[in-house]
């Protein structure tokens, strides 16, 4: 892991309802509700195909 950010203003779950979803705001956001955001470093990856 390479580290963990809050996300009080719902940004990145905002960004991902856009790209999949093609709305403006995350839907099923509830009152309560926190989210973090995690980014990790991978260590090793795989491919398929050519």
């Amino acid at each position: 892991m390479v580290r963990i950010e809050e996300d009080p203003n719902l940004d990145f779950i905002n960004s991902m309802a856009m790209k999949y979803l093609g709305l403006d705001k995350y839907p099923y956001h509830q009152p309560g509700d926190e989210r973090i955001v995690i980014f990790v470093r991978p260590e090793h990856t795989t491919q398929m195909g050519a």
